[in-house]
């Protein structure tokens, strides 16, 4: 906060830059709330701020023993100052979403909430400064980096989860470890600790973890099915201490100079990777069978005989072999070739089963459901892992379900659509699901490729901006379109100029470019009869219906007139934008500006958008001159 200057402001002084830092005016000394103590305990606090102050004149990275004795002073004298404040004030308490909020029974004698909050902040910094300088480090690992869920009705089955809990004393004095065990279990008969640890030693404890709940991202713990995901209430608890709720903790109670810490660590699986060294990732408590289907949403024709391969991967956390039923419920119409499938996964294994289903479906939206039985126990619950180098790997968990989108669409005839996938695009997946042929075609091999046998091609969304190979073959695009084809290019940038050559004629970005972010923004046809507005799906208000998040994005501002605005719409009080659908001929073919959010509405099933997008990949077949 010390880089931080103000530079200029709305509401005053009128020399903005003598403010030069953001607590300028704000004390952030002990000078107030010392008033606010008993005087009995005023004294008390002036000597542990004195101890403090001369343990950071007296401290040495090298060698920082001297300053656990003046720590530990300090840390007593605080606790001592807290006490005698009064008891904690009053702290928010929520449930589930919706519940009603309520706060904690409130005391007499409660002390003012800032004081306790800096009380308690300065006491929980003095424990881990005091932690850190006696040299004491607490690790807890296991031998797997999962365990399953307990639950009651399995009996048969192996859920509990060895850990070891080694506290390392490197420091210069004796410590003692009190006792320690896995948070929210207690102390089983016969795990007692108090375990003196003398210099250069460490003491080793062996205990069980078991989980009755999932550890998830507690920003997680109550999101809505398939929609927003920070749903948990806000409550008095900090985010580090929110996420020990939902993981697999432990806690090592010890004794330092005469005062008492607690510390808590995670539970750690430890392994060697042959490229980056030792690794460690937390241990996780999942569900013991976990059900993935391939999609959350899928497209499905309605009225006409479709024929669906849905793959359903199982998944054990158990370290023995699982014996598992798997089925689905489906849709009325919809009939699968097996009603179950039975598989024994080993230890955490992991198979996929794959039903043919087939049948006709109404139009609306249907929902596909995978179960799994093991043990007398259902499981609907599906797991999606997040893992990067650079973040905690977290887990989240759903519903073993999907959507079915049933819409009533008409299909180019004789349509064969080459793809040039995007960034964030699901269009190839939503041709397939429509069941239009498509081929992924790679930008490095659209110089080898013969175009000459699609009726289409489709370039996602910023495609341009996430291949520079890709730039460079545009002209081969161009010249399928010149041949005779339907080029379709999804919005590629704020400014698409910024690649000189890729579109056929001039067009202009604003900058920031225009867009529509109100998904319910009403849409006018300029060119009602237009071919692709009317074949092979006529597209009218009803398609417009139900947008997600926003219209169109990146939309030219201006264009050259050989190309065709077909549709025009706006935000309430913006201008009229008309570059979110531009048609041009080109050669003998077409060229088609889209920036319509496709990408958007896709992957949530609006009708309107499937029926769109048949009639973008409504092109003719390529003549390719005899030679």
């Amino acid at each position: 906060l010390g880089f931080l200057s103000r530079e200029a402001s709305r509401v005053g002084p009128d020399n903005a830059r003598s403010e030069q830092s953001l607590f300028d005016g704000i004390d952030t000394t002990w000078t107030a709330l010392r008033g606010t103590l008993p005087s009995t305990a005023q004294p008390v606090l002036d000597s542990a701020l004195r101890a403090i102050t001369s343990v950071r004149t007296a401290y040495r990275s090298d060698d920082p023993s001297p300053i656990v004795t003046p720590l530990a002073q300090a840390l007593r004298q605080l606790r001592d100052v807290r006490n005698a404040s009064g008891s904690g004030p009053g702290i928010l308490i929520t449930g589930r979403p919706g519940a009603p909020f309520s706060l904690s029974r409130r005391a007499r004698d409660e002390a003012p909430p800032a004081l306790w909050d800096a009380l308690a902040t300065t006491i929980d910094r003095a424990e881990r400064a005091l932690v850190l300088a006696a040299g004491v480090a607490v690790e807890a690992t296991a031998p797997r980096a999962t365990f399953p869920v307990r639950e009651a009705v399995k009996i048969a089955v192996n859920d509990s989860l060895p850990v070891t809990i080694t506290v390392f004393n490197r420091g210069r004095a004796a410590v003692q470890l009190l006792n320690a065990s896995v948070a929210g279990l207690g102390l089983r008969p016969g795990e007692a600790g108090d375990v003196a640890i003398s210099p250069d030693s460490a003491a080793v404890l062996n205990r069980w973890a078991v989980a009755f709940q999932p550890n998830s991202p507690w920003w997680r713990a109550f999101g809505r099915k398939q929609q927003d995901w920070f749903q948990a209430p806000i409550d008095a608890r900090t985010e580090s201490q929110q996420q020990e709720q939902r993981a697999t903790m432990v806690q090592a109670r010890l004794m330092i100079a005469g005062e008492s810490v607690t510390v808590n660590e995670p539970v750690v699986y430890r392994f060697a990777d042959p490229i980056k060294g030792d690794q460690q990732v937390p241990v996780s408590a999942v569900p013991g069978i976990t059900v993935n289907l391939g999609n959350t949403m899928e497209y499905i024709r309605a009225g006409v005989p479709v024929e669906r391969f849905v793959p359903v991967r199982i998944q054990s956390s158990y370290p023995h072999d699982a014996e598992v039923t798997v089925k689905l419920e489906l849709p009325e119409g919809l009939k699968a070739d097996s009603v179950e499938r039975e598989r024994v996964l080993g230890p955490d294994g992991a198979t996929i089963l794959t039903f043919r289903v087939r049948g006709m479906v109404k139009e609306g939206r249907l929902e596909l459901v995978a179960l799994a039985l093991h043990e007398g126990a259902l499981s609907t619950s599906s797991v999606f892992n997040i893992q990067y180098d650079h973040i905690t790997p977290m887990r989240l968990y759903g519903a073993s379900g999907m959507y079915l989108s049933s819409v009533n669409v008409k299909l180019p005839p004789r349509a064969r659509v080459g793809y040039v996938k995007g960034v964030g695009d699901t269009g190839l997946e939503a041709l397939e699901q429509l069941d239009i042929t498509v081929e992924k075609i790679e930008p490095s091999m659209l110089t080898s490729t013969d175009l000459s046998r699609f009726t289409s091609i489709v370039v996602g969304p910023r495609a341009y901006e996430a291949s520079d190979v890709l730039v460079r073959n545009n002209a081969r695009l161009l010249d399928y379109a010149k041949k005779g084809g339907t080029l379709v290019v999804q919005y590629g940038a704020q400014d698409m100029n910024r690649f000189p050559g890729v579109v056929p004629y001039p067009m202009q970005w604003n900058r920031p470019a225009a867009r529509v972010t109100m998904e319910q923004a009403p849409v006018t046809v300029l060119q009602p009869t237009h071919p692709l507005l009317v074949g092979p799906n006529r597209i009218g208000a009803a398609d417009w219906a139900d947008w997600a998040q926003e219209r169109a994005t990146y939309m030219p501002s201006t264009f050259d007139k050989r190309y065709t605005p077909l549709l025009a719409m706006n935000d309430p009080n913006e201008p009229v934008q008309q570059g979110g659908l531009l048609v041009a001929p080109l050669g003998k073919g077409r060229y088609v500006y889209v920036t319509l959010a496709l990408f958007r509405q896709l992957p949530n099933g609006v009708p309107g958008a499937a029926r769109v997008l048949a009639n973008l990949v409504n092109g003719k077949s390529v003549v390719v001159p005899k030679m």
